[in-house]
Formats: structure tokens, C-alpha cells, sequence
């Protein structure tokens, strides 16, 4: 992202695809802090501008709610993050500078805690009274239920789950095994999009979860996120289409001199600035008992009308707009992008949303969903491929002929979803391998097979 777009009109960045993270919408403070774990973990910018965005969330969640146009009260300003990347790359050590004091506050806590059971353990009446309460807030791996219990009976009001390791989330036990997946799915989506999550299983497994706060913040390689779009409960369920994304490239190797080298991010100056400002947002948070609502002032709503307009356009499916093949993603950023906009807000001082931070936080958002585009485009290239693999694979066994409708079952099993399936067509059809046999569009066959 350039200074260029950012001074551009908001009908020049609609109109334009984004390809650079545009950390210059971030408050100065946050994206000097970016620029440089950028700079020290040799990340692309995206890779630490997602997970900073994720952490500030976090603490913005404790004060504030965003504004709505759905509710009064306002929605939570609670944000869920993926970024793709590989392993060992320097994901993990971006988000220890963005967590810093986060994770500080967060172990002093639990030591506190640990002090308090000892104490509760060895009163001369054992283990009478109320049995204190972990107030942990940030998670690394866990399960759906156990989170629910923690947050039920803890006096934190604000949690994030955040990791470099994705497979905690996506390939643990609440979202794997069938007949607890699609809980799970609504129960994160309930906690993201709500706070509040009731669950009347019986007993002690009952849990109670009113106007809290939930962020998400993972990252994850390649592998795991192609087989989760390839699962159709996590594809229509719009778990997935929450989810604020990235997926760059690592860089290429860039040499650097022994004086670069000796730099160590602990002692910079810009992220010393932003982790002092994490503590001054944090040392108030004992004393918030309600959270106020930041509003867009009237420059911002008509902006934020501009964008509603846009995606309503770019999500229509007569007139093939461009965000057609990821309209549900596209839909929900409508009001995704007011949350990003109050914790622009929140932590530039400011007590409402104006019209810059509404555009800076149109050009977070856009960039997400323009590379939610490259990415599920780039996976329904290769389609096309599949299947035409299969359907010639099948007329050397002597079957010309193919229905359409029941390509969903019998088909490759990548392409057993009506829209991967009408896709790979579309693609097929485009570049003259199959054809149509009949004009119901029933039946096709390959274009060099006879009629």
C-alpha cells in the first residue's frame, strides 16, 4: 500500500485490487511497531500487521463497542484473524511483539492466582469457601467446552485465542471429530460475534457466558486451510467467512550487514512506544464497568453507506460482480468493517469513528478480501484440472456421456460441492475442453468426443 492510495478517493481504492497490507491505515504508533517486527523477523508486512490488529482487538474489546447499524447497543469490536504461512517463517515472534504486554499482565495474573490457591489450600478450614478462579485470558490450544467453562465461572471479560500453530484450532477435537464440529463452529462464531453463549448440556457442563469478549488470532499453513475449504460444514456454515486473511509469500532472501544484524527488537524505540501505549490502555482496564459505544460521526456513515453500496454491487450474481464467487465473505464485512474502524478509533485517542479512520479501516478490509479472492480463486483454478482428469480418465474406461447432477456423487471428491462443481465446469467449458450435449445443459461430454 502506498501513500498514493491511502490520499486516493475511496471510488480509486474500491475500484482497485489491494496487494500491499496497508499498514499506514494503522494508527503511527502501531504501524511504526509493525514496520519494524516486520523488519526484524524478515516477515512481509501482512504476516505482522494481522496479528498487531488482532492484539489491539483484544484490548480495544475491554472499553468499547463498535458501532451498528443492526443494534442500538452497538456490536462487540472483536475481530477473528488467519493469516497463512509457513512454519518457522517468523510468524510466532511477530506476535510475541505485539502480545508483549498482553502476555505480561496475563502471567502476573495467573502467579497471582497460583498464590491465592495455595492460599485457599492450606486455610486451617481446607478448602472451605469459594475456590478462586483462573482469570486467564490469552489461549494457546484448548477445547470448545473447556473454553466455554473457563470463561463461565472467570472474572476476565476479555480472551483471545492466538497461535502459530493453527492445528490447535482447526485440527483439534472440537472442530474434527462429526458429532461435536458443528457445536464448535457456533459456539466461536456466538463467542465472536455475541459475547454471550448459553449451554444447557447438564450439570456441571452447563455454562452461562454473557457480554464478554472473544478474538481469534491464528496462523496456519497452507494444508490445513485447502482441507477445511474442501469440508462443506466449514464452508456454509460461515464460520470461514469471518475471518479477517492473508496468505503472502515468505520473502526472498535479502542480505544484511553485520550492523542490521546486531539490532535486536527488545531495545527499538517504536516498539518500546507501542508496548508503553499497550500499558496505559491495559493499567485502566480494572476500572471499566460498562463499555461505550463509538459511533461514526455523519462524514464516516456516509462513507460507510459508500461501501455497503459497493459490495452490494460486487456481490451480485446477475451482473457477475467481483466478489461474486465469495459473496458470504463479502456480505459480512459490511459490519465487520465498522469493528476494525472502532479499534482504528479507539486506539488513535479518538472518541468516534470520522471519515479517515473509516477509510482506513475500508483498506484493511478490502485487502482481506482481496486476498480471499486470490486464494480461493488460485484453489478453483486447479479445479478444472481434476475433473477433466476424471472425465477423460472415465471415457478410456468408455463412458462418454456425463449428468451433470450426479458429477456431486460419483465425481472426484474435490469437486462434490455444487459450487466447486459448477465452477470446474465453467472453467471447462471457458477454454473448449467439454461441451454441452443437450440444451438443457443436462448432459456433457468431451468436446472432441462424438455426439
Amino acid at each position: 500500500m502506498t501513500t498514493k492510495t491511502l490520499a486516493a478517493s475511496i471510488h480509486e481504492v474500491l475500484s482497485e485490487t489491494i496487494t500491499e497490507y496497508p499498514i499506514q491505515a494503522f494508527p503511527v504508533i502501531v504501524a511504526n511497531a509493525i514496520n519494524k517486527s516486520a523488519f526484524y523477523h524478515q516477515v512481509p508486512h501482512s504476516v505482522a500487521g494481522q496479528t498487531y490488529l488482532a492484539q489491539m482487538a483484544y484490548m480495544a474489546q475491554i472499553y468499547i463497542n463498535a458501532p451498528s447499524d443492526k443494534k442500538k447497543e452497538g456490536q462487540p469490536c472483536s475481530l477473528a484473524i488467519l493469516t497463512i504461512f509457513p512454519s518457522g517463517e517468523g510468524k510466532d515472534v511477530c506476535k510475541d511483539d505485539a502480545a508483549k504486554i498482553i502476555k505480561e499482565i496475563d502471567d502476573a495474573s495467573l502467579e497471582s492466582f497460583r498464590q491465592d490457591i495455595d492460599a485457599w489450600k492450606s486455610n486451617t478450614q481446607k478448602n472451605k469457601g469459594n475456590r478462586p478462579h483462573s482469570p486467564q485470558s490469552i489461549f494457546m490450544r484448548a477445547t470448545t467446552q473447556g473454553l466455554l467453562k473457563h470463561m463461565s465461572l472467570s472474572p476476565s471479560s476479555s480472551y483471545i485465542w492466538s497461535t502459530g500453530e493453527g492445528g490447535y484450532l482447526f485440527a483439534g477435537y472440537s472442530l474434527q471429530q462429526s458429532d461435536t464440529k458443528g457445536d464448535s463452529l457456533s459456539t466461536l462464531t456466538d463467542l465472536i460475534d455475541r459475547g454471550t453463549v448459553i449451554t444447557n448440556l447438564g450439570g456441571e457442563d452447563s455454562s452461562y457466558i454473557s457480554n464478554k469478549r472473544f478474538c481469534l488470532d491464528i496462523s496456519v499453513q497452507d494444508v490445513v486451510v485447502k482441507k477445511l475449504l474442501n469440508d462443506e460444514m466449514f464452508r456454509n456454515q460461515g464460520f470461514m467467512a469471518r475471518f479477517l486473511f492473508a496468505s503472502p509469500k515468505p520473502l526472498t532472501y535479502k542480505p544484511r550487514t553485520y550492523e542490521e544484524a546486531k539490532l535486536k527488537p527488545y531495545d527499538d524505540s517504536d516498539l518500546q512506544i507501542y508496548w508503553n501505549l499497550c500499558k496505559d490502555l491495559l493499567d485502566k482496564s480494572s476500572s471499566i464497568k460498562i463499555r461505550s459505544i463509538l459511533q461514526k460521526n455523519e462524514e464516516a456513515n456516509k462513507l460507510h453507506h459508500e461501501y455497503n453500496e459497493f459490495i452490494k454491487k460486487a456481490t451480485d450474481l446477475e451482473s457477475e460482480g467481483f466478489y461474486v464467487d465469495i459473496a458470504p465473505f463479502a456480505k459480512r464485512s459490511q459490519q465487520y468493517v465498522l469493528r476494525v474502524a472502532a479499534v482504528l478509533a479507539f486506539f488513535d485517542g479518538k472518541d468516534e469513528v470520522d471519515y479517515l479512520t473509516m477509510k482506513n479501516a475500508i483498506l484493511i478490509m478490502k485487502y482481506s478480501l482481496d486476498q480471499w479472492l486470490l486464494y480461493l480463486t488460485q484453489n478453483k483454478k486447479c479445479l478444472d484440472n481434476i475433473l477433466f482428469k476424471w472425465l477423460k480418465s472415465k471415457e478410456s474406461s468408455g463412458t462418454t456421456e456425463f449428468e451433470v447432477s450426479k458429477i456431486l456423487q460419483i465425481g472426484p471428491e474435490e469437486i462434490r460441492f455444487r459450487d466447486k462443481r459448477n465452477s470446474a465446469i465453467k472453467i471447462l467449458l471457458e477454454k473448449k475442453l467439454i461441451k454441452y450435449k443437450d440444451n438443457n445443459k443436462k448432459i456433457i461430454v468431451l468436446a472432441d468426443a462424438s455426439e
